[in-house]
């Protein structure tokens, strides 16, 4: 069992990098913002916490809590996915966020497991794979071609 100051770390450490992913999805506009993600990331190392520490006399399962955040935020992303009907024209938008949403939830598992290294590591994987695609996706425009409605969903490093 760890101390209360690391599992209050753990905690705050969610919060911070829920906070700092929640302002780069605000200051592009998106619908989820910073208190979208720090709640989720809160949430998350919050149960996770429960999950690992929580239930050491029990005979229930306890990875079962950290499933069911999986499941939980499957229904959260899964609400910002929006399907526009346009002049017979369907356009997806919310992919974007509804992923980084169950990223976020996972970097929340990882925290309160106490697996800094492995949610810094990621947080730099996801950002860089954002900012190639926001290339790739500008270079396609240019020449007229559109990349598939996976990556329909604007994502703008230069704001």
């Amino acid at each position: 069992m760890i101390g209360i100051p690391e599992q209050l770390l753990r905690l705050f450490i969610a919060s911070i990098v829920g906070i700092l992913i929640g302002a780069e999805r605000t200051k592009r506009g998106k619908s989820a913002g910073v208190a979208t993600f720090s709640i989720i990331c809160i949430t998350s190392c919050f149960l996770t916490l429960i999950s690992a520490y929580g239930f050491k006399n029990s005979t229930t399962d306890p990875t079962r809590l950290v499933a069911n955040i999986i499941t939980a935020i499957g229904f959260v992303a899964g609400g910002v996915i929006f399907t526009i009907g346009k002049d017979n024209q369907i356009k997806v938008t919310g992919i974007t966020t509804g992923a980084i949403i169950f990223c976020v939830a996972s970097l929340g598992i990882g925290i309160g497991l106490g697996l800094y290294w492995i949610v810094f590591t990621a947080i730099l994987l996801v950002e860089l794979n954002l900012i190639i695609a926001m290339k790739l996706k500008k270079h396609y425009a240019k020449q007229k071609k559109y990349l598939s409605l996976d990556e329909e969903e604007d994502y703008n490093p230069d704001l």
